[in-house]
Order: structure tokens, then sequence, then C-alpha cells
């Protein structure tokens, strides 16, 4: 059988570490980035709990009949 030189096979096991550490930090900072999104209606406390879902429609039927233009001037008077 053909030995490998022990010299020339070489394993470091810090390397192996460098890594966990890389992925508890990605681990870390995606789960901290999640929460601080998801934590951020709570700044606006129990006024936000309805929703619109005709507000698109509405939207997009005036950009449709008026443009873009008209659209950043408008104000719909339907929602709160």
């Amino acid at each position: 059988m053909l030995q490998l030189d022990k010299g020339l096979v070489k394993v470091e096991k810090s390397s192996h570490y460098v890594r966990y550490l890389l992925i508890i930090g990605i681990l870390a900072l995606s789960f901290s980035l999640s929460f601080m999104l998801r934590i951020q209606p709570l700044e606006y406390g129990f006024e936000l709990n309805e929703f619109d879902p005709f507000f698109n429609f509405r939207a997009t039927k005036f950009i449709v009949d008026n443009g873009y233009v008209g659209y950043f001037a408008w104000h719909d008077d339907k929602s709160w």
C-alpha cells in the first residue's frame, strides 16, 4: 500500500473553528435583523391593525387613468 507523507497532508483544526464562528455570526446577524424588522410595527401601536386590500387596486386604477405625475399628488380619501 501507498503511504502518504504526514507532512504533506495537514489538517488544521483552527480552520474549522473559524468556519463555525463565521456560521454562528451569520446566523446571529440574520436573526437580529429579522427580529428588528418584525418588531418595527410595534412602534406605531395598535393603530395599524387594519389592512386595506383595495388600496393597490385604487392606486393602480388612478395611475392608469391619470399617469405617474398625478399619482404623486394624489390623496386617497377612501383610506384612513
